[in-house]
């Protein structure tokens, strides 16, 4: 953006948080938090017979890291539910492939 200074920005941005007593551990863990929010934004979805499933699984990656979890597993939560039924004394547990329109609410919602 013409007429700013990103450098300081963000020098600004550190000074705040110092100023709210944030130690610099802490300031890391925001800033990747504030990152993997971004990121996750470019995790799309494509139908695959009704389902949805990771449109490029490369886009997995970063955020995955940043939040301390395995790709894999970060794909798993985002196009699958477990639902559980009770019946008496018995409990059903059953995986469910979430669609499209499913996976993308469920994003949307991790990030926010």
């Amino acid at each position: 953006v013409d007429g700013m200074d990103d450098v300081a920005e963000f020098a600004d941005m550190t000074k705040a948080m110092s100023v709210m007593n944030l130690q610099p551990e802490e300031q890391w863990e925001v800033l990747k938090l504030v990152a993997c929010v971004l990121h996750l934004g470019n995790i799309d979805f494509a139908e695959n017979g009704n389902y949805a499933q990771v449109r490029d699984a490369n886009f997995l990656q970063f955020p995955a890291y940043l939040i301390g979890v395995d790709a894999d597993l970060l794909n798993e939560k985002l196009t699958s539910k477990i639902m559980e039924s009770r019946w008496g004394g018995q409990v059903d547990v059953t995986t469910v492939t979430l669609t499209v329109e499913q996976a993308l609410y469920t994003r949307d919602a991790l990030a926010k």
